[in-house]
């Protein structure tokens, strides 16, 4: 149970640096109102949340298969082409 609250933590942080640096950098934080501020937020932490379980669930997954040490570039490519693979689907359920 502890591994899954920090992990919630540590997502929480990552959407809340991405919502900041997305905003600063775009929108520069201009806000109709506070209702837009939390949907913009709350936008951001779907899409950290998704696609943050979803890689994490993967790279659980491929740290319990038993690996030979000669199959370490398989288990890199595999790790890559996997994760891209996860997060198109997962942009592409959020869209």
């Amino acid at each position: 149970m502890k591994a899954i609250v920090k992990n919630i933590i540590i997502l929480i942080s990552i959407g809340a640096m991405v919502f900041a640096i997305g905003n600063f950098l775009y929108d520069d934080f201009s806000f109709g109102s506070t209702k837009q501020l939390i949907i913009n937020f709350s936008i951001y932490q779907l899409y950290t949340f998704v696609l943050g379980f979803s890689n994490m669930a993967f790279f659980q997954y491929l740290e319990r298969v038993n690996w030979k040490s000669s199959e370490s570039v398989k288990r890199i490519v595999i790790g890559i082409v996997g994760s891209v693979t996860i997060t198109l689907f997962g942009l592409f359920f959020l869209r």
